[in-house]
């Protein structure tokens, strides 16, 4: 996790995955935190969203203000490496914000290798 401007957190997951993410949080109640995804960061640290077009790649979580409150988008999934948030009550720790891995369950039936390790490990993101 990292903190390139003021009450702005990136977290990187170190890969890019389909997914989302699982946000711990606990505080005033209305209190929005924003989660954007990216698969890039800049220069200075801040997610780049430039690939992703028009996408909005946003979720949004309001505060009920009801102790510690977990939310777990269940309607739509990401494919990223970087998550900025801001809004975030305080300084998140590393807990805060996991990532949650989904892929379609459909069973191999056949497979691809070659002498490239670097076009295997793509074929293997891929998949």
């Amino acid at each position: 996790m990292s903190n390139p401007r003021s009450n702005v957190f990136v977290y990187d997951f170190g890969q890019n995955f389909t997914g989302w993410v699982k946000l711990t949080v606990s505080g005033p109640r209305g209190t929005e935190v924003k989660l954007r995804f990216s698969e890039l960061l800049h220069s200075d640290g801040m997610i780049n969203v430039i690939p992703n077009r028009t996408a909005k790649v946003t979720d949004n979580y309001i505060l009920k203000g009801e102790g510690v409150e977990v939310y777990e988008p269940r309607f739509t999934y990401h494919g990223f490496r970087y998550v900025e948030v801001t809004g975030y009550p305080g300084t998140p720790n590393l807990n805060a914000v996991q990532g949650i891995v989904v892929h379609s369950a459909v069973n191999p039936v056949g497979g691809f290798q070659c002498s490239n390790q670097l076009i295997n490990n793509i074929h293997k993101n891929i998949l």
